[in-house]
């Protein structure tokens, strides 16, 4: 069983992990990984998410906000909720995906 404690623990010891540590320490973790991964930093996501009037770029929802990407050309797209941001991937990540679901909701069952 994989133990993510552990894990970690053997990460911080590594030369990686010390050095990360030391360069980065706990706070500027964040902005590390939003430059790794999106290539934006804190500013710029806190930036996104004010033009967004400081929620989810789809619903009111403020709680466990992320960076919502392409995942094909990586461009950040916005901010979206856990909830928001799971439910755009469950349809494929796509405008077809999304368009179908739509379709589907404003069409009744028809027996």
């Amino acid at each position: 069983m994989f133990d993510k404690k552990a894990a970690k623990a053997r990460y911080r010891a590594s030369e990686k992990g010390r050095t990360t540590e030391a360069a980065y320490g706990r706070k500027g973790q964040r902005n590390a990984d939003l430059k790794r991964l999106y290539n934006i930093t804190e500013a710029d996501e806190a930036a996104i998410l004010a033009s967004q009037g400081g929620h989810c770029a789809l619903c009111p929802g403020t709680l466990r906000l992320g960076v919502d990407h392409d995942h094909v050309t990586k461009e950040v797209r916005g901010i979206l909720c856990f909830r928001c941001n799971t439910a755009i991937g469950k349809l494929g990540d796509d405008e077809a995906g999304v368009l179908r679901a739509l379709e589907y909701l404003r069409t009744p069952c028809r027996l």
